[in-house]
């Protein structure tokens, strides 16, 4: 995903909510004592399930990546997983954060300019996977 007219954030916000609208998130950041809200064009997965269209808390997978054990597995439960793009397969990605309970995943580009793509699975890579991906 794509921050409009800004690179793309590091994922220093591990709680906030998010909601979809029109292929635009709204990350919702609360800092002390005012909230940012900052909008993002997305692309939906072609696999998983669909994206819920409610508040939700935002959790940054631990370690940025999720192509292995989730440190901070137990936090996700219910919550939308920022998940860092590159190191293993995006359905591996969703994997990891489906078994954590994840309502939602969200891959985030690292680079200013990296393209918008729908995230893709090989044959039975995408198989079980019910996660809203994006």
């Amino acid at each position: 995903w794509q921050q409009e007219a800004r690179a793309a954030p590091p994922p220093r916000a591990t709680s906030g909510s998010f909601s979809t609208d029109v292929g635009v998130m709204t990350l919702l950041e609360s800092l002390a004592d005012e909230t940012e809200a900052v909008a993002f064009d997305f692309a939906a997965a072609l696999f998983g399930g669909p994206l819920p269209c409610r508040p939700l808390r935002v959790v940054a997978a631990q370690p940025a990546s999720a192509c292995g054990a989730l440190e901070n597995e137990g936090e996700m439960l219910g919550a939308a997983v920022l998940v860092q793009r590159g190191g293993c397969f995006f359905a591996n990605k969703a994997r990891m954060a489906q078994e954590a309970g994840a309502a939602v995943v969200v891959v985030y580009n690292t680079g200013p300019g990296d393209p918008l793509v729908r995230m893709p699975a090989a044959g039975d890579d995408a198989a079980g996977l019910r996660v809203a991906s994006v």
